[in-house]
């Protein structure tokens, strides 16, 4: 009877662990999500992370030694044919009409700014729509709580299996 008890807890553990309907089993997995196409430049000046959204150019600038936002700068984007300016709000943030940069291809950028007495030329390299702009979200295959569970189980089950060996060495003695 000892056995049969030791061996429906041991059975029944994973159950217990488990409360309120929540079987604590692995995470869905996330899908892929594609980021916003996006451009970096950085200089002993500034440093500028370009994104695009939709029809426009989302620019962002800041100190390279603080990474504080530049507030009214005015920057100048060219490529090939098209050129676009803009001044920075408070935030550091510039929006500029995207353009040609919309198209799918590699885009050569040079990059004017100039923030009060301090102005520097930057270039990067603008590519919407490719494949390396994708940021797949990670999640772990295996949850940490199932696998504890499921260590859990089996230290269980091992206590159950050395109590039911000594059990029978006792009867047999």
């Amino acid at each position: 009877m000892r056995v049969f008890l030791l061996m429906l807890i041991a059975a029944l553990a994973p159950a217990v662990l488990a409360h309120n309907g929540e079987d604590h089993g692995d995470a869905p997995v996330a899908q892929a999500q594609t980021a916003s196409p996006r451009f970096e430049a950085r200089s002993e000046l500034f440093e500028v992370l370009g994104l695009l959204q939709a029809q426009q150019l989302i620019v962002y600038i800041d100190r390279s030694e603080s990474n504080a936002p530049v507030a009214n700068a005015l920057i100048e984007i060219e490529s090939g044919s098209f050129k676009a300016s803009a001044r920075s709000d408070a935030d550091g943030i510039a929006r500029l009409p995207a353009g040609p940069l919309t198209q799918p291809g590699q885009h050569a950028l040079i990059l004017s700014l100039s923030a009060g007495e301090e102005s520097d030329l930057l270039s990067a390299s603008f590519t919407p729509g490719a494949a390396d702009n994708a940021s797949p979200s990670t999640t772990p295959s295996a949850s940490p709580r199932r696998a504890i569970l499921l260590a859990g189980s089996g230290v269980l089950v091992l206590i159950a299996a050395g109590v039911l060996v000594v059990l029978i060495k006792r009867r047999a003695a």
